[in-house]
């Protein structure tokens, strides 16, 4: 029996030379100053590398520091980073954007006024030098706690900023935005427009740009007076509201949280999920199509993703006309034995793809958690978490083709397993088949900033690379005799589980018609037909009932 992801790991293994190290108990140090680097961002450069931005403790109070590694693991600026904000006062949740220029915009949340928080923001180019005024300029610095900044380009040189804001008034929060040009000044109303419109608390927002220069923004909402719903409103890039009070993604019972949002590349909208209670046992996943009209596509209630028992939560989304769909990770404890991490693919009509209720990505010993997932640039995702199998937290990863097949070794591929805790991992494609993980790292005692780039392995390793198969399975599901149709042209067809060992092989079938394949001595679960017609390689899904 041959096994595709031993394959797979000797070739994942081959990373970058220069400042990259393979060595999954050394990797390449972003920031190993005095105290603590926590709080990471990161996002790509658009030349195979990437910036990262953190909270730092060097100089005792929280500021923020940020660095530029390029596509050979290189430092390109000051050692151990460079500094974005060292004003006296407490800086904390960075956010990172690129400014299309080689540089990125950074906000955060600063406690300069000695009264509240407020936001701030600075650009550093290429070479990491600060753009606008030293330690920053304000965002908005109103009387009001201001907090849990988001950002995204405005498609002019500058950046939308939305926020967290507590009305001194009702006490509630809020959730307000602001625009800002490439100079660094405000450009929508005075202390930012409410997005909402609203009275009542809104929480927890994510945001995704509507690529015309305004920003579509998600929240959780108590409006109802009995529990927390999802929402989700349209500014324009004059920050005007489209979309009235907010899209309500959902009217069913019970409190729905924590939203995440990513584009919907067929409509210009948005497609949303969130942690769900309506069973009012435990939480569950779903999720929402909403076109840039603010309709409904997936009905009042959402669709499902994950309805399995024991709580759903942390959700990473991810979505691009490659993935054909939108792919789901999130951390899951149906086994009552810890935390595993589950995964799906639904299509664009919310149907799943992988399995229901979630393909199992890893369920390895201790707690797997944090995942956060990018594409692998062929339609697939590759998804990052901390696991605890070995004891303290490492950083594993994992990656899965578009159509379910999962390419690494069974509970994924160490990144990390330095002495001490590895935590809060994050991942970015650079668009050319490889990606670079950044995560937290205690090796030293205390906090570090370490990162690690690795090749994801082309679009299939083992498995051929594939075209759309031109003969169709039936029954899919199956359960004990599947046919092949159209199959006159296929000489052989080899059988994978969905951990990439080849189950059965099956040779000599040229000139016929159809094909009859024995599957019942197989389990039940996701296998992958892969067949040769004349030296043209195709791949199919199948599930074995």
């Amino acid at each position: 029996m041959k096994m595709l992801s031993v394959i797979a790991f000797a070739l994942i293994a081959n990373v970058s030379q220069a400042q990259w190290n393979s060595n999954t108990q050394i990797n390449t140090p972003v920031s190993t100053a005095t105290n603590w680097q926590i709080d990471i961002r990161m996002v790509e450069d658009g030349n195979k590398g990437t910036f990262i931005v953190w909270k730092d403790y060097r100089n005792g109070t929280p500021d923020i520091f940020a660095q530029h590694i390029d596509s050979m693991g290189v430092a390109l600026w000051n050692a151990d980073g460079a500094p974005v904000c060292t004003q006296s006062a407490d800086q904390s949740t960075p956010s990172i954007l690129p400014d299309g220029e080689g540089g990125i915009f950074v906000s955060w949340s600063d406690w300069r006024s000695g009264i509240e928080r407020d936001i701030y923001a600075q650009r550093l180019n290429q070479f990491g030098q600060p753009l606008w005024l030293m330690d920053g300029v304000p965002v908005v610095n109103k009387v009001n706690r201001e907090h849990n900044e988001r950002m995204v380009s405005d498609g002019q040189g500058g950046a939308i900023v939305v926020f967290e804001q507590k009305n001194s008034s009702t006490y509630l929060w809020e959730i307000w935005a602001q625009r800002i040009n490439s100079s660094g000044n405000a450009v929508w109303a005075m202390g930012g427009v409410p997005v909402s419109g609203y009275l009542s608390e809104h929480l927890n927002e994510r945001i995704q740009s509507d690529g015309q220069g305004g920003v579509y923004v998600t929240f959780q909402d108590f409006r109802n007076g009995f529990d927390f719903d999802v929402y989700v409103q349209h500014l324009d890039g004059n920050g005007n509201r489209l979309w009235s009070t907010g899209v309500l993604a959902c009217n069913a019972a019970g409190t729905q949280t924590n939203p995440k949002i990513d584009p919907d590349y067929l409509t210009g909208g948005v497609i949303v999920s969130w942690t769900d209670k309506r069973n009012g046992i435990d939480y569950d996943i779903y999720a929402q199509r909403i076109d840039a009209n603010g309709n409904l596509i997936w009905g009042t209630e959402g669709k499902a993703v994950c309805v399995q028992s024991g709580n759903q939560s942390a959700i990473e989304v991810y979505s691009n006309q490659l993935v054909e769909g939108v792919v789901f990770a999130w951390k899951d404890n149906r086994s009552n034995s810890g935390y595993d991490i589950y995964a799906d693919r639904l299509d664009m009509n919310g149907n799943s793809i992988w399995q229901n209720n979630g393909m199992l990505i890893c369920n390895d010993l201790g707690d797997q958690l944090n995942p956060n997932i990018t594409g692998d640039s062929y339609g697939g995702v590759v998804i990052v978490w901390q696991d605890a199998s070995l004891g303290g937290f490492d950083i594993k990863a994992q990656r899965v083709y578009k159509e379910g097949l999962i390419l690494y070794q069974v509970n994924g591929v160490m990144i990390s397993d330095a002495v001490n805790i590895q935590t809060s991992p994050k991942n970015v494609s650079d668009d050319f088949g490889s990606g670079i993980f950044a995560w937290e790292d205690s090796r030293s005692g205390s906090p570090d900033v370490y990162c690690a780039k690795l090749n994801w392995g082309g679009p299939y390793i083992g498995i051929e690379n594939s075209i759309i198969p031109e003969w169709s399975v039936y029954p899919n599901p199956g359960k004990d005799i599947i046919q092949i149709s159209s199959a006159s042209n296929i000489n052989s067809i080899k059988l994978f589980d969905s951990q990439g060992a080849e189950v059965k092989v099956f040779n000599n079938l040229s000139n016929c018609n159809k094909i009859g394949l024995n599957i019942s001595d197989l389990s039940s679960g996701i296998y992958f037909l892969q067949s040769n017609m004349n030296g043209s390689i195709s791949i199919q899904k199948i599930i074995k009932e």
